[in-house]
């Protein structure tokens, strides 16, 4: 938000020094203003990135989150049913194709 409020203002700066008026009535009437206001453009443009990509920035740390919980329990869900067949009284092959299954959701 205070970068929002901080562009607005900086807009407003922009604007009384001519910006929205045609290059070429800018240059004829102050061609060194001109040149500082196409430096301050610049610097407009700078802001106003940041004012799209700043708020993104919260998103992505939750989805980094989001996606290594999730990769957590789909470690845990894949090994669970290993650790509950390994108990039981069944042949070693029959024990491993079981909880392969188990773990890779087929059954």
């Amino acid at each position: 938000m205070a970068v929002n409020l901080a562009r607005a203002i900086y807009l407003s700066v922009c604007i009384s020094k001519g910006y929205g008026q045609h290059l070429k009535v800018l240059v004829e009437a102050d061609p060194i203003g001109t040149t500082d206001l196409l430096r301050l453009l610049i610097i407009l443009q700078a802001i106003g990135l940041w004012t799209f990509t700043l708020v993104k920035l919260p998103v992505g740390a939750l989805l980094v989150r989001l996606f290594a919980y999730s990769a957590l329990l789909d470690l845990v869900f894949a090994l669970y049913p290993i650790a509950r067949i390994s108990r039981l009284q069944m042949k070693l092959s029959k024990k491993l194709l079981t909880g392969g299954s188990f773990s890779l959701g087929i059954v």
